[in-house]
């Protein structure tokens, strides 16, 4: 899948659904569509979490506006 300018890439992990593994859900978005989700395995007070954006071309510009929402607000459950 492919992303565009002016679309809006979204990886949302969602505290509030950690299960009984200690696993935390990583949801990623393209436009409102679910893309991918996964889980990852996570132990507050063992790790931290750092954002991240890869780029596969050189030169490739991104604007990254990082910030705490709710999943309610991109309708995603």
């Amino acid at each position: 899948m492919a992303a565009y300018r002016g679309d809006l890439i979204v990886c949302l992990v969602d505290f509030e659904n950690i299960d009984r593994e200690s696993r935390v859900p990583i949801i990623f978005t393209l436009n409102g569509t679910l893309i991918h989700e996964a889980k990852m395995k996570y132990v507050e007070r063992e790790k931290e979490l750092y954002p991240f954006i890869g780029m596969f071309y050189k030169g490739t510009r991104v604007l990254a506006r990082v910030r705490a929402t709710f999943c309610q607000y991109f309708a995603i459950h």
